[in-house]
């Protein structure tokens, strides 16, 4: 399954953070910061992969690959 947006992407130094409880990046004061941490560890306990591609200024793609 594939979720995609085209809103201003993730800069790469983000990438390996993004999964960590409460990191919110560039988007300070927006949201909570864990949301992605749950759908990861929903895909950990499931056996399941998810990876993300990026683009600053162009969007990003989610990709949950089920097992």
């Amino acid at each position: 399954m594939s979720i995609s947006d085209s809103g201003i992407g993730i800069e790469p130094a983000y990438l390996p953070l993004l999964y960590e409880r409460f990191f919110r990046g560039s988007t300070q004061g927006q949201g909570l910061g864990i949301g992605l941490a749950i759908v990861k560890r929903f895909c950990d306990h499931y056996g399941w992969g998810i990876e993300v591609d990026s683009t600053p200024g162009q969007g990003t793609t989610f990709h949950i690959i089920f097992n």
